[in-house]
Parts: C-alpha cells; structure tokens; sequence
C-alpha cells in the first residue's frame, strides 16, 4: 500500500483546521483507499490525538506589541525554526517514506511572519530531495507577501505538481504574483464540506440557532477591517437577543481558540448568563466536539469559516459574517451569497433578512446542495487525478 502524508495544521487552537485534516482523511479513505495516511503539523510536527486543554485569554493588542517591526518578527521566527532540530529530523524521517505529499486545505498561502512559508518551504525541499510528488490542495492564498516569503512560497508553488484553490480570489492573487499559474491552479472547494459524511445527522426538537462567535480582535490580523471588542459585542448581543425573543433556543459556541473563548466569556456571556433561551456551548476540547457543538443547530451564524462551512456541510442555512475574503469567497464559489451578512448593517434589518430565510426552512435550497455535491466530486477527482 502506497504512503501518503497529509499535512496543514491540525494542531491548533483553532478546531477548524483539525477539521479540514479530518476531512481530507476521509476522502482519502472513503474514495481513495490505497493509501496509508500519516498526517503532519507543518508548525509543530506530529499531529496531536488528545484533547486540549481549554483556555480562555484574549489576545494582546497593546501599543508595545504593534510597535515591533515585521522583519524583527520574521527573524524571531526564522531563527526559532532553524534551531528547532527535533521537528526537522521528525520531517524528514516521514517524508523520507512517503510516496507522495499533501498540503492543504486551509489558509495556508500566507506570510504570517514567515510561520507557514518556511514550514511549507521545508517541506518541499525535503519532498524533491527524495524526489517525491507534492500536492497542494483546497488551501487558501492572500497577499501581500514579504521578498523572502515570496521566494520560498514561489519555489514550492514552482515544484508542486498541481494547486487547488477554495476560491477564486485565492487563485486571482496566485496569478498576481506570476501569470504561470493561471493554467497551473484549479478553483474548487474547502474539504470541510464532506463533515456530514463522516458524522451523520442526529434528531431536534426546538429549533436551534447556532451563534458561531470569533474575538474581533482577529480581524486586525487579516483585514483592513476595524470591529472594537465593545462594538462587536454590543452588535452580538443585539442579534442573540433579537432571535432569542423569537422563540428560538440560541446556542453560542467557539471553535475552541483561546481568545475566542475569552471574548464570549467576558463581552458575551455574562449578558446571557440567567436567560433559560440563550445556552453558551462549552468551549471545544477537540475537533468532535466542535462538530457536535455544530450539527445540533438547525442553523448557523457565524465568523469563522470553519464554523460555517461544516454546518453548510449538514445542508443547513448558514449566514457567514464577513470579516475576510475567504469567508465571502467561499460562500460566492458555493452559490450563498445571499447568505453572507456585514456586521457594518444595523442588526434590526439583519434579523428581518435572517428571519425571512428561516420561515421558508432551514435547510439550504436544492441549487446550493447541488452546488455542494458537485464541489465534493470535484474534490474527490482532483485527489484520485493527481495523487
């Protein structure tokens, strides 16, 4: 039986990308089962099986930590992976035996101080040493990109054998940094859509309204984008309790990051706290819980994309919170636009938009399923086609 090593980064704190690891396993296994799977953090090296521990802390967003210069970031870590021998020579002894090499899904075509160009990079280099086939897979592209990052990213775009994008703004921004890739990389979807194969859909009574919450402090991080902790917030609790006087059980959940758990604990919860309609989901120690936290809602809105896209997954309408142009990609490519929603709109007329939808059903239009069903072959062919 032919190796093969999944990698991305199934270990962080952020539930989702376990999810997409999870999901690239099962399509593998389900469709493709020739091969021996070992999955790969690309950060912190062999992937992690137990649980988390939860923790709840918001991130710093202080003058002394915006007044570091970027290069002096990118050296701090450039360093610290260069001397970080043990997960180098762990690399390389699974590498060594693979016949072949994923990377993806996730947003992993990014410049974040260096953290993913190097690891991507390594990998790479490792893969043509032993002259093995990479792969890149469903990942996500953004910009800008500093010269080194470019240049690392660029030679393992260089050498792998084929790219799949989950959105075509991923791929237009490829193209931007050199036009090769045009005819190299295929549009096609996020693998998190096939979570409902591999969990299955269990019974509800009350209809549940699944609030999927991100400490808007991440924005910064990605975006140009401004939403303070109290604005956020104080637009949140308007939503929950606008849905909430509808009737309607209101489940508010994380995928399980530190600061998004701080954020609901501190700015969220205590407005909720003795309201019997709005229950605060708790804070995920792995991957399946965040599934299950998500499958028991009848719907979803939500921050994170890979909150969002597992309940799409369950066919459920699902109302993404655009803060990134993944999310609002992702939703275009999948034919949801009409489900996207901008936290710069008064939530009064949000909740007519939210509320409309629902009485026709919770779950997704045939044309949007269909759409879904279509990505999954294409995924699922372009894996069988390439690997």
């Amino acid at each position: 039986m032919k190796k093969i090593m999944i990698c991305g980064v199934p270990n962080s704190n952020n539930l989702g990308d376990r999810v997409i690891i999870e999901s690239m396993n099962y399509i593998y296994e389900q469709y493709l089962n020739k091969y021996e799977i070992v999955n790969f953090d690309i950060v912190s090296g062999k992937i992690y099986n137990g649980n988390l521990d939860v923790k709840i802390k918001l991130n710093s967003n202080g003058f002394r930590k915006k007044m570091i210069p970027n290069i002096l970031r990118r050296m701090k870590v450039y360093s610290n992976y260069k001397k970080n021998e043990k997960l180098n020579l762990e690399l390389e002894n699974i590498i060594s035996k693979q016949d072949c090499v994923v990377i993806g899904g996730g947003h992993l075509l990014i410049d974040n101080y260096l953290h993913f160009p190097l690891a991507i990079n390594q990998i790479v280099q490792l893969a043509k040493e032993y002259q093995i086939p990479v792969i890149i897979a469903f990942v996500g592209a953004k910009g800008k990109w500093s010269q080194r990052a470019k240049k690392l990213l660029v030679d393992s775009l260089d050498y792998a054998k084929c790219i799949s994008v989950r959105d075509s703004a991923s791929k237009d921004f490829l193209v931007s940094i050199n036009s090769k890739y045009k005819e190299k990389t295929q549009v096609i979807s996020d693998p998190a859509l096939f979570v409902k194969d591999f969990v299955g859909i269990s019974d509800k009574n009350k209809m549940n309204i699944g609030i999927g919450i991100m400490d808007p402090n991440e924005i910064a991080r990605h975006a140009k984008i401004k939403w303070s902790r109290d604005e956020a917030a104080g637009w949140w609790k308007k939503i929950i309790t606008d849905l909430e006087k509808k009737d309607l059980r209101v489940n508010i959940f994380t995928n399980g990051a530190p600061t998004d758990n701080a954020f609901v604990e501190y700015y969220i919860k205590p407005h909720f706290e003795k309201n019997n309609n709005v229950k605060i989901m708790e804070y995920p120690k792995n991957y399946k819980e965040l599934i299950q936290n998500i499958e028991r809602q009848d719907a979803v809105i939500a921050q994170r994309l890979h909150a969002c896209l597992p309940s799409i997954s369950f066919e459920n309408k699902t109302f993404g919170v655009i803060w990134d142009e993944k999310v609002e990609g992702v939703f275009n490519e999948l034919g949801m636009s009409e489900y996207l929603i901008d936290f710069r709109i008064a939530p009064n007329s949000l909740i007519k938009k939210i509320e409309s939808s629902l009485a026709n059903g919770t779950r997704l239009e045939k044309e949007i399923i269909n759409k879904i069903n279509l990505k999954k072959v294409e995924m699922k062919e372009y894996l069988y086609n390439y690997t």
